[in-house]
């Protein structure tokens, strides 16, 4: 890896890309600290020895002693520093004096649950006298007459690994079959806790309250980038801060890390400076990770390392079966492939999305390949822990590309490799809040004097019985769940869509002449990739789209080899539809909330050079396909005097008009405490005479929003 390094410094490597020096840092090899933890039982002691684990570090012995003297404990320590075992242990010590004890470990994404549960069962494997059940359980988990698996794991799990989705939807809602559970559950682990933030956040925490109606756990959470780990998990889980004990020491040993910044300028060879890089890396011997921004990024990058190994099969013969790719969309049976491939280091190259981000183990990787700057700093180094696994020196290198973000972090790259993170906040919607007592009601009726602790986490009004927006019961004296949300809530309260309910049906693509299904995707990514002249790109071979069904939801492709992809144009109409409150900022001018119309339009597509990015032709729809829904949107009617101030500045006043709108949705997520991804804006169409945003999801209720934007000193311009 020092030889890539040296290459990297020499501009030895790439087209016409060169390195940022100043940007470059070193992180030095830091040894291991280890701690002497609370008394393990001998038996988990030999079972740690099979994996030559024989000594603690010091994060892991202190959350241990944490655990284990019951305290809520969360852990920010870096990636791969073995988390795992700070609730593996704590677990099967208990199971081992108690086996009726429960444990409920929950985690973001489904691979991130099968590759815990497979680590957790290695681990029980080694103990004879343990007989404990391990089980995931989500939403592949048969549930049928035929094959009750789901009705056996609740019986008989001791240890369940799952995610939110399923405790939401599935687990909570069926109260009958997890009461037994839920009275023996004795801790409740929640994995990668930086990723409940904003709408999720408050999603999560309204479940992890409903969860607190039935049962009383201890929590223990695993971080490695927030800045206030203690503070979130006592938000999530309505705790007291005081009650949470924080480890944030990190005892694990680390090898040097090189964090390097690369500037790809305008290729002007076949094969860009990745792939370049990539090649490198094929011939060194090394082992690397290369995340990229989106699915279709992340299989035109594969395609073309694909097409540079066939173009040089003399010098890289055996390596085309050493690079794959890895996203969302591709079959469970394919990633679980993928991943198993390798943690048996089978893979030398493994091009991905931020769907390989998290923390599955992916055997010893060398180099984190990042291709445009992640977004936040979090994202940078949990991709950058990807690498240097197993105390291995290690290089972290980011391409930044010709997007405005990248081109600002070339000019302005202080501090890119810092670690300052972020404080973690969730939302405060009304909406959503409302949303779970109606699924927390359908649990069980909300009583008056037992539940007001639990309802008021939720909803400041529900001590007024008249403004609780729940129907009363006079005979049982509590709230009900409405008829409206029946007969099974949680379907009604999608917790990580950021579009309507249409959004999340399912369109398929089938391959001709097998009918095959290649791939599923929801309404809103198919309504820019599927169109009649597309080309979807599959684990890099290209599928020509030939016809759309729009009612059945349906793509008709085929195997086709172009040198071209496709870009999809598409037309965004945002128009209020009723204004709910409206504010005077100036004596001409108004900032108004209400409801808003958002339909967008795919009117053609591009063809672009898969090598050299330009536009070979575009090419119009003769028939479009409209996509309308409505959200809450904020808007800011511009008069004609503004108009002739831009023009007299000569300002282009579309230009202007959508870099307000930016800013806009900048000034409002800032106030609000969200994502800035959660505030949206027209950009392939913006009104040259209003300003106007909308919420992309139910991060926010509109009345809370409008205040907090008053408080911004907000220009005219």
């Amino acid at each position: 890896i020092e030889e890539l390094i040296e290459m990297l410094c020499r501009n030895q490597i790439g087209g016409s890309g060169q390195l940022v020096t100043t940007a470059t840092r070193v992180l030095p090899a830091r040894p291991a600290e280890y701690q002497t933890p609370p008394p393990i039982d001998p038996a988990i002691q030999e079972a740690l020895k099979s994996r030559d684990i024989t000594r603690l570090y010091t994060h892991q012995a202190q959350a241990i002693g944490s655990i284990s003297q019951n305290k809520h404990t969360v852990v920010n320590t870096a990636t791969s520093s073995g988390k795992s075992l700070i609730y593996q242990i704590p677990i099967l010590q208990t199971l081992l004096s108690n086996p009726q004890a429960r444990f409920l470990l929950l985690f973001p994404t489904k691979a991130l649950a099968q590759d815990q549960e497979h680590s957790l069962k290695q681990l029980v494997a080694q103990i004879p006298q343990l007989q404990v059940y391990v089980d995931t359980l989500d939403g592949d988990t048969p549930n049928t007459k035929d094959c009750p698996e789901r009705q056996l794991i609740s019986e008989r799990a001791q240890i369940i690994l799952t995610n939110f989705d399923t405790l939401h939807t599935s687990m909570l809602p069926n109260v009958p079959r997890w009461h037994a559970f839920w009275t023996r559950l004795h801790l409740v682990v929640i994995d990668e806790l930086h990723i409940y933030q904003h709408a999720f956040g408050q999603h999560v925490s309204h479940i992890l309250s409903r969860l607190q109606r039935f049962a009383h756990p201890q929590f223990v959470a695993c971080s490695a980038t927030t800045s206030n780990p203690g503070e979130h998990l006592a938000e999530l889980c309505s705790l007291d801060p005081e009650s949470v004990n924080i480890i944030d020491q990190n005892g694990a040993p680390q090898g040097q890390r090189t964090m390097m910044l690369w500037d790809s300028q305008t290729q002007k060879l076949p094969f860009s400076d990745t792939t370049l890089i990539a090649s490198h890396i094929l011939s060194s011997g090394l082992r690397a990770v290369v995340f990229c921004r989106t699915r279709h990024a992340c299989e035109l990058v594969f395609r073309e390392i694909a097409d540079y190994i066939e173009q040089h099969y003399d010098l890289l013969a055996d390596k085309a079966a050493q690079v794959v790719c890895y996203r969302g969309g591709y079959a469970l049976s394919e990633r679980r492939d993928i991943e198993q491939r390798l943690f048996n280091n089978q893979i030398q190259i493994v091009v991905a999305t931020s769907a390989l981000e998290l923390g599955i183990d992916v055997g010893a990787l060398d180099i984190a390949l990042i291709v445009g700057a992640p977004h936040s700093q979090s994202s940078l180094w949990q991709q950058s822990g990807r690498a240097g696994r197993r105390n291995r020196p290690c290089l972290t290198l980011v391409v930044a590309e010709t997007s405005p973000l990248d081109r600002r972090i070339v000019s302005q790259h202080c501090g890119l490799f810092e670690q300052q993170f972020a404080p973690a906040h969730i939302s405060t919607d009304s909406s959503i809040s409302t949303a779970h007592l109606q699924c927390a009601a359908f649990e069980r009726p909300l009583d008056r004097k037992y539940d007001c602790a639990f309802a008021l986490q939720l909803h400041k009004d529900l001590l007024d019985p008249d403004n609780v927006p729940l129907p009363w019961d006079r005979a049982t004296n509590s709230w009900c769940c409405a008829l409206s949300f029946k007969p099974w809530p949680p379907l009604l309260v999608p917790i990580r869509s950021s579009h309507n309910d249409n959004d999340r049906l399912l369109w398929q693509v089938l391959v001709l002449p097998s009918l095959r299904v290649l791939e599923e995707m929801d309404t809103w990514r198919a309504q820019f990739t599927l169109y009649e002249g597309a080309i979807l790109f599959y684990q890099g071979q290209a599928f020509g789209i030939h016809s759309i069904d729009v009612d059945g939801r349906l793509a008709m492709s085929s195997v086709t080899d172009v040198s071209w992809f496709t870009r999809a144009s598409s037309r965004l109409d945002i128009v209020p539809v009723s204004t709910e409150r409206a504010v005077k900022l100036t004596d001409t001018k108004w900032i108004c909330s209400g409801s808003v119309s958002i339909s967008s339009t795919v009117v053609g597509y591009s063809r672009v050079d898969t090598r050299t990015k330009r536009i070979i032709e575009y090419v119009p729809l003769p028939q479009t396909y409209p996509h309308t829904t409505n959200a809450n949107g904020i808007w800011i009617d511009l008069s004609l005097a503004d108009l002739q101030l831009l023009t007299n500045s000569k300002c282009n006043v579309s230009d202007s008009v959508h870099a307000a709108q930016h800013a806009l949705c900048a000034a409002i997520s800032l106030a609000a405490g969200c994502d800035v991804a959660e505030i949206c804006t027209a950009c392939t169409n913006p009104s040259d005479k209003r300003l106007v945003v909308y919420q992309a999801s139910r991060a926010i209720a509109d009345k809370n929003l409008l205040p907090s934007v008053l408080d911004i000193q907000l220009s005219s311009t």
